[in-house]
Formats: C-alpha cells, sequence, structure tokens
C-alpha cells in the first residue's frame, strides 16, 4: 500500500452489459471498502493498491487496481456465456452473428419458411484444440420424431459451419409437437427431448472445448421466434438455473431480471415449475403468460387428467419425480407409454432431461412374456395378510398360469388392458412375477424398471435386507 492522504476520483465499469453483478473492493489490508451490487462505480480512494473481486452467478474474477491519479478503469468480464449473446470472452461476434441469422434463415436449401428449431454449436475458443472440427462435431446429431424414427442427421449438405472459427449451426421449421434431439459418438448417447409450440422457437445451444459440454448446454423457448445477439433473457434464464440449484439463489434476481421473466413465457414456466414443487405458497407470475411445457402439467395436474403416451417432461428433476413417485402401490404413468420406455435409460448429471435409449414395444413384449410364462396363478401383494399370503404360496405350489391368465397380465404390462379395475390387474401381472413391488418400494424405483432389470435390483435388495 502506497499510503498517501490524497483521495482520487476512480470510475471502474466493465465491457459487458450484465445485472446483478457483486462487487467487492478491498485494500491492502484486507478491509473492505465496498461491497454491493453494481455494474459502474464511481467513487474516491486513497493512493494505493485495491483488489477488486467481481461475481455474477458462480462465476468470479478478480482485478487489481493501481490508485495513483483520476482513472477510468474498464474490464472484461469473463463469464463464459454459452448463448452466444453481448460481448463476453465466448461470444464473438462470428458466433452472434450467425447465430442470430440462421434463426431467421433455414440452413437447408430450398426451405423459405422461418424456422421454429435451431440448433447452434460452437468452440469455447477458436484456436483451442484444434482437432475439434465442427464439420465433425455436427455429424454426431441427429432429429428424430416421437416414433424415434430418423428425420435429420446433420451433415454438411443441411447445416452450416466454419472450422476455422469454431461454429455450426442447423436450422428448419417442423410441426408441432415432440421431437428427440439424439447426440451419439462411439458407445456414448444423449436423447434430449424437445417440443415444438406455435410461434416459439426451439432453441438448443452447445459449446465445445474438447468435448461438448452438455453439463452447461440449454433449451430456450424463445417467444421471440428468433435469437438476438443483444438479448438479455438467456443470461435470466442461467440465474434460474442457478435457483435451482438451492432457492436461496432466488434471490439473485434483480427487478430487471423480473421483469424480463414477465416478457418471456418460458421463464415464467420454469420459475412456477420450481416454485410448486418446493410448494412455495404464492408463487410469482401466476397471471403472466406461460408456456405449457409437460413440467407444468404433471405438478399441477391430477395423474387421472394426464395422457402419457405421447407426453415427456423437459427438466430432469421432474422426470425423475413423475417417474419414480409411488402411492399406494400405484403408477403415475401408463405402462409402455415413453415415459416408462426410457426411464430405464436416464441421466440424471444435467439440469435437462436427457437418455441414453428409447426401448422398442416390441422389445418389452418379449421381455413380459419371458417373465409371465413363469408366473403364478395368484399373484402375492405386499397388502395381503399372512393367511392369505399363505394360501396363496400353497396354491402357486400346485401349478403355473394359464394361456388366458398369462395374456391378460401381458396386456396389462403393455398398456393396452382396457378395464374399471386396471389398477388391479397391473398389480396382479407385477406381483405374479415375484417380489417385485416389495423391491420397487425399498429402492423407490417404478416397478416396470425392476421387472426389466429384476436380477440387478433383487441382489442389492437382498444386500439391504
Amino acid at each position: 500500500m502506497m499510503n498517501s492522504e490524497n483521495k482520487f476520483l476512480i470510475s471502474i465499469s466493465f465491457n459487458q452489459r450484465i445485472e446483478g453483478m457483486h462487487l467487492t473492493i478491498v485494500d491492502a489490508t484486507f478491509e473492505t471498502i465496498y461491497n454491493g451490487d453494481s455494474e459502474h462505480l464511481n467513487l474516491e480512494l486513497f493512493q494505493g493498491i485495491y483488489q477488486l473481486k467481481a461475481n455474477f452467478i458462480d462465476y468470479y474474477q478478480e482485478y487489481l487496481l493501481l490508485v495513483d491519479s483520476d482513472k477510468n478503469f474498464t474490464f472484461d468480464f469473463n463469464y463464459p456465456s454459452v448463448a452466444p449473446i453481448l460481448s463476453f470472452i465466448t461470444t464473438h461476434e462470428y458466433f452472434s452473428g450467425n447465430s442470430e441469422y440462421y434463426s431467421h434463415k433455414s440452413t437447408i436449401e430450398g426451405v423459405t419458411d422461418k424456422p421454429n428449431f435451431l440448433v447452434f454449436g460452437a468452440k469455447y475458443d477458436k484456436d483451442l484444440f484444434k482437432e475439434v472440427l465442427p464439420e465433425n462435431c455436427l455429424t454426431e446429431y441427429y432429429i428424430l420424431d416421437m416414433n424415434n424414427e430418423l428425420l435429420f442427421q446433420l451433415n454438411s449438405q443441411n447445416s452450416k459451419f466454419d472450422n476455422d472459427f469454431g461454429w455450426f449451426a442447423f436450422s428448419n421449421k417442423f410441426e408441432n409437437g415432440l421431437y428427440f434431439l439424439k447426440w451419439t459418438n462411439n458407445a456414448s448417447n444423449r436423447i434430449f427431448p424437445f417440443y415444438i409450440y406455435n410461434d416459439y422457437q426451439t432453441q438448443f445451444f452447445i459449446r465445445y472445448s474438447q468435448n461438448p459440454d452438455f453439463d452447461n448446454s440449454f433449451f430456450f423457448y424463445s417467444s421471440r421466434m428468433e435469437f438476438r445477439q443483444d438479448a438479455e433473457e438467456y443470461l435470466v434464464l442461467d440465474k434460474v438455473l442457478y435457483a435451482y440449484k438451492d432457492y436461496k439463489n432466488y434471490e439473485l434476481l434483480t427487478e430487471k431480471d423480473r421483469s424480463i421473466i414477465q416478457q418471456h413465457p418460458y421463464l415464467v414456466t420454469l420459475v412456477l415449475i420450481l416454485q410448486l414443487t418446493l410448494k412455495i405458497k404464492e408463487p410469482d407470475y401466476l397471471n403472466d403468460e406461460k408456456l405449457l411445457l409437460p413440467d407444468l402439467n404433471l405438478v399441477t395436474q391430477s395423474k387421472d387428467d394426464l395422457n402419457t403416451d405421447d407426453l415427456l417432461p423437459v427438466i430432469s428433476s421432474i422426470m425423475s419425480m413423475y417417474a419414480v413417485r409411488q402411492k399406494n402401490d400405484t403408477l403415475t404413468f401408463k405402462l409402455a407409454s415413453l415415459i416408462d420406455r426410457t426411464i430405464d435409460h436416464l441421466n440424471f448429471d444435467i439440469f435437462w432431461n436427457n437418455f441414453s435409449k428409447v426401448d422398442d414395444t416390441a422389445e418389452l413384449n418379449d421381455i413380459y412374456t419371458q417373465f409371465l410364462q413363469k408366473s403364478k396363478p395368484y399373484s402375492i401383494n405386499i397388502n395381503d395378510n399372512q393367511i392369505i399370503k399363505l394360501s396363496k404360496v400353497v396354491a402357486n405350489m400346485f401349478g403355473k398360469a394359464g394361456k388366458e391368465t398369462i395374456r391378460e397380465r401381458l396386456n396389462s404390462l403393455m398398456g393396452n388392458l382396457q378395464s374399471e379395475d386396471f389398477e388391479a390387474k397391473i398389480n396382479d401381472a407385477i406381483d405374479s412375477i415375484g417380489d417385485i413391488s416389495q423391491i420397487a418400494n425399498k429402492l423407490n424405483l417404478p416397478p416396470t424398471k425392476v421387472l426389466r432389470n429384476y436380477k440387478t435390483y433383487k441382489d442389492i435388495y437382498n444386500k439391504l435386507k
């Protein structure tokens, strides 16, 4: 510290516009001179050396201030933004401009409709990892319809890319509904469900270092029907996702952030899903326009009101809650529905719902048939008393289930049974095979997942008994 009685007028600003940046200034004796939220500071400081600490969400950066005269300090804040917005270190103009351009124009020659789906991938730094070529990266992505049928494999004919500047883009017009974005590389697979809605553009952003950074990839449903390089809603999305990690972080939202949320139904919906899941008494934005993601339906409607044949949550935590949640030994999804066919392959390592495979119903049919051929005529339910259990055990010792019973049980497991007592029929089918329900309750897993992986979960269950 250069002690002096002289005070100097200091201005501190950043090249990036960031709402809600937290700044701290300490002197050489570690005394805090300033601590608060600000993007621009004007203050008087004694001559000396100071440390400026800047925080935004979970990113932290430090700077040194040498104060020996009146000065204007202008810094770069190197927040690694995934969306190519503003002027961050990872958001070069060749990312921003191309992302904006192809949100308005399809990358497929001859398609004149404005795109409602955009994939944009880019390297964090175009000069690093020379072996990572966007031309090769894009071919690892596939677009599938809800029946798991291939619509597009991204390639140099239907996509745009620049190997020198390190980006690729795919955009197109799709009909409303559910689709899958699949990424595959050797034995690794990720499948993301996404939706196309009227008057929204579904956007997926992914960054690369040596490998694709799925942890920080994200979807955005833009009511603007476009990407804009000066848009602020993507940074607000980062703050909302940070609140999902710890609800205390919800306090980081500023008044300006809240105003931006109100302008974007997707952000409104994400906040509502979070608050309703946490049972916040007075959720925010109840009266604002919402995007009706399946997740919002799942946390607000009863099971009887839902059709889960073609319904998949977007958020991994909601997928987990809905697929696993059980009450009174009942299922919260239709058997052999998309949820049932993906729960064996779910990844919970990132915020977005994704899985490695969608099971074919024919495969499920074969698996269940093998089990049911050995099923007992009388199923033993965990709610049966000891006398009933004993009588069923004795009866099962002298016979196997008949063909008609097996057929009815198979229909139950395949979701084809139309009956007023379908819950009882499902339980009968599951419990006729073994102690599926007991294992499912103990491990808090869906019974169908236990059934399809019986040996694995039976071993775990035995060790816990």
